[in-house]
């Protein structure tokens, strides 16, 4: 389980260096980033002791908030993009702490503009909406806050392939609607299904492999296909006979 893990890790995600190669920012830079929590640490760690730290696993409350000292470090790959952000954004004179405070609420923004346009996104954030489903509440600002440092946290590190309000609230979204439809009956009820499957399917990570069967992938692509008959997801495969995983 570790070799595929590790194997995982080295396709999907991304060493410091690489990073701030990547992104074409110092090392020192990138860290006052992170100090500002401008964008998410690492999102998954080898520690010292050979076990693997989960930046989702920490946010649920299942291991430390920190992977151990000596770490072996991963890095959502995502992250090059917010890091280009914050280097264009460096060039105008803001300093790393407004950057922080700029993403944030462009977040939020987005977040509330895009939620009542966007199918299933009642059943995903019901206490962001009036009683009839299409209004916004007064909670909904404390929901946009709330999946910004869920991102910061790297919780949606482990999930999403990008990340912004947009594949937030859909990957949400979808995961509802899919659960909500176990059962189809009809032809287009399946495909129906399937198609939000699909949707599902291209905005989201595999998940390691000891992550993947209680993540969302386990519960809304694998289990729902195994129910369909439709085969099954492979995102672990070995190619070349080396060990190295290869994209779902």
């Amino acid at each position: 389980m570790q070799d595929r893990t590790l194997a995982y890790l080295a396709n999907w995600f991304l060493p410091a260096q690489e990073l701030f190669d990547r992104a074409g920012l110092s090392a020192g830079a990138v860290e006052l980033l992170w100090q500002a929590r401008c964008l998410p640490g690492p999102i998954y760690a080898r520690q010292p002791d050979g076990t693997i730290w989960s930046a989702l696993a920490a946010y649920l409350g299942r291991t430390a908030d920190q992977p151990a000292a000596g770490s072996a470090t991963w890095y959502h790959a995502g992250s090059v993009w917010w890091l280009r952000r914050c280097a264009l954004l460096l060039r105008t004179g803001l300093d790393a702490p407004q950057i922080a405070a700029q993403f944030q609420a462009g977040f939020c923004a987005d977040f509330k503009s895009l939620l009542p346009g966007i199918e299933g996104a009642a059943l995903a954030y019901p206490a962001a909406f009036e009683a009839d489903g299409h209004t916004l509440s007064a909670g909904v600002d404390a929901i946009a806050q709330s999946e910004w440092q869920a991102w910061l946290a790297g919780a949606y590190g482990v999930c999403l392939k990008q990340f912004s309000a947009r594949t937030c609230i859909e990957k949400e979204a979808l995961a509802k609607l899919i659960a909500a439809d176990a059962e189809p009956t009809t032809p287009a009820d399946q495909l129906r299904l399937l198609d939000r499957m699909t949707r599902l399917d291209s905005l989201i990570l595999p998940f390691a492999p000891f992550e993947r069967t209680a993540g969302t992938p386990g519960r809304a692509i694998d289990t729902p296909l195994a129910a369909l008959k439709l085969g099954h997801e492979n995102p672990y495969r070995v190619r070349d006979g080396h060990g190295e995983a290869t994209p779902c």
